[in-house]
Parts: structure tokens; C-alpha cells; sequence
């Protein structure tokens, strides 16, 4: 699926002196680079915030941001997990959000339970 560009890749990386950081690499749609950082609200809910990055351009100044509010409810099933984004603009310490970008941003998923044989 990574090499026919049909998913994308993320990893979360949770530490107790760090706190959580990550990267999402997204192929579909175009190649984009989303490395982050996030805040666990509780053992439910995490916010991360990002910049999306064209590779080879990771270091480029910028004020557009994404924040995204991710959710997962385990007492359905399956499990259900829902993220919502919002790109907002960091300028001079002023927060601006772009109304036209409401509701871009979001997904509903559902874990899968593969079946294993073993042989």
C-alpha cells in the first residue's frame, strides 16, 4: 500500500521526560511531511500541532499551522476513532482561524479486526 501511494504513514512517540511527538508522511494526494507535537488530554483525547512541509523544505519559515483533536471511543464496537483539523495563522502572537477551512478537515474510523491463521 506504501508503494502504490495508497496510505499514509504516521508514528506518535510518547515519552514521560518529552512528552509526545511524531510525523505523519502522506502520499496520497501528493508527497507532504507533517512533523508534530502533542498534548495527551487524558487516555481518550490528544491535540497535536503541525506544519505541512513539501520535503526538501522542512526548515522553511511559515505561519500557517494545523491543529488537530483526536478522539477514540472504546466502549462502541468496533472501536471509533475521530480527528478533526483546523488550520489556523500564528502571526506577531495573534491567533486567526480561515472560517472558509471549517470542516475541511476531519474523519470517522473504525478498528478492524484481522483474523490470523496459524499454520
Amino acid at each position: 500500500m506504501v508503494e502504490g501511494q495508497s496510505t499514509d504513514i504516521a508514528i506518535n512517540v510518547v515519552s514521560p521526560n518529552h512528552g509526545i511527538t511524531g510525523w505523519v508522511s502522506k502520499t496520497q494526494h501528493g508527497q507532504l511531511e507533517l512533523p508534530h507535537i502533542g498534548y495527551l488530554v487524558n487516555e481518550t483525547t490528544l491535540i497535536w500541532i503541525c506544519q505541512m512541509r513539501k520535503p526538501g523544505r522542512l526548515f522553511q519559515a511559515n505561519t500557517r499551522w494545523f491543529l488537530f483533536l483526536e478522539t477514540v471511543n472504546l466502549s462502541v464496537n468496533p472501536a471509533e476513532y475521530r480527528i478533526y483539523g483546523q488550520m489556523v495563522e500564528i502571526v506577531d502572537g495573534k491567533f486567526a482561524v480561515d472560517a472558509k477551512q471549517r470542516g475541511q478537515h476531519h474523519g470517522v474510523y473504525y478498528a478492524a479486526v484481522r483474523k490470523q491463521t496459524i499454520s
